[in-house]
């Protein structure tokens, strides 16, 4: 069965109702696949972590190229 879903990521907040369900069923998904109960938990923790490397990278995208602004 295949369905399709918008999935939607803001940076601040919570996740809404429809991350939480898709999360669990991935999770789960993730869980009978590989055997491992923490996998629903590393789930999050790569998703997090992509969040906060896209963040990191718009912030850089807004600064000036050029030299270093600190010096040691």
């Amino acid at each position: 069965m295949t369905s399709k879903m918008k999935i939607d990521s803001r940076t601040l907040g919570p996740w809404g109702k429809g991350a939480l369900e898709l999360h669990r069923e991935l999770s789960n998904r993730l869980r009978e696949a590989t055997g491992n109960p923490r996998a629903g938990s590393f789930l999050a923790q790569r998703i997090s972590i992509a969040v906060q490397r896209g963040n990191a990278a718009c912030v850089m995208g807004t600064m000036p190229r050029g030299p270093p602004l600190f010096f040691n």
